[in-house]
């Protein structure tokens, strides 16, 4: 009884502490005289309100006229400056880009970008990224482009099909597009022959609607977790590979997208 007795005050201590040190990195935009909203939790940030009603770039522009064309907020523990003032634009995508060139990395994974061999282009920065930028750059140059023009050309013509036969009725154009996208894609990147639109809805549509449109990250709480420590990646980096193996039910929309792509990359 008395060892345990012993843990309460150390485990106060902890919890202040940590309390403390979130409570303070809260204010990091407040002490520097940066606008912006307050986080609604110091763990989490901004994220609740940012991912409302799954329409973040609607929050950026409420905020935008609310604190100006140059602010900052927490998406978890990652502090974002949002700006649309055009000197500050300049300045990071021309004069001092060599700066800048890095991507913003997501706030729930817990990955080395410079260094774990998942990490994609679009999470990859320094020479990493460059590397991958190089490779994936002769895809998509003019002629490459040009070269697919007609088959984008025919995926367009089977969507105006599509309109036609609905020009006496209103209706969402929004799963329209979404097919076509995908249809494209798979067409052009992927090889398949023959469009399939306009026979039936893809079942790797719903799939990838799933997989791109996840639940707000502060449903979850292993979510949260991962996005209020992102400056702690060098230590969590070793439970979130944990995690990935004890709970790979986790990324089944991302193995059925595999399986349903497999037949045509193979075909």
């Amino acid at each position: 009884m008395l060892p345990v007795l012993a843990l309460l005050p150390l485990s106060l201590f902890v919890s202040v502490a940590v309390y403390c040190y979130f409570w303070n990195r809260s204010q990091y935009f407040k002490r520097r005289g940066i606008p912006g909203p307050s986080p609604s939790s110091v763990f989490t940030g901004n994220l609740k309100e940012f991912q409302r009603d799954n329409t973040p770039a609607l929050r950026l522009v409420e905020w935008e006229k609310k604190y100006g064309e140059t602010y900052g907020f927490f998406e978890g523990g990652n502090k974002t400056i949002v700006t649309s003032n055009l000197d500050i634009l300049q300045d990071i995508f021309v004069r001092k880009f060599e700066n800048f060139y890095a991507h913003k990395t997501n706030p729930v994974i817990a990955t080395d970008p410079d260094k774990d061999p998942r990490v994609h282009m679009f999470n990859a920065r320094g020479l990493r990224w460059k590397r991958l930028r190089t490779i994936a750059g002769p895809t998509f140059s003019a002629s490459k482009l040009k070269a697919m023009e007609p088959t984008i050309q025919d995926s367009i013509r089977a969507l105006m099909h599509q309109l036609e036969q609905k020009v006496d009725e209103p209706f969402d154009i929004y799963p329209l597009l979404q097919e076509l996208t995908l249809d494209v894609i798979e067409r052009t990147a992927l090889g398949k022959k023959e469009t399939q639109f306009g026979q039936g809805t893809s079942p790797l549509i719903q799939v990838l609607r799933k997989f791109f449109n996840p639940p707000p990250i502060t449903d979850g709480v292993i979510s949260s977790f991962f996005a209020s420590t992102c400056e702690f990646v060098p230590i969590t980096r070793f439970l979130f590979k944990a995690l990935l193996l004890l709970r790979p039910s986790q990324f089944k929309a991302f193995k059925a997208i595999l399986d349903r792509l497999e037949p045509t990359i193979h075909s």
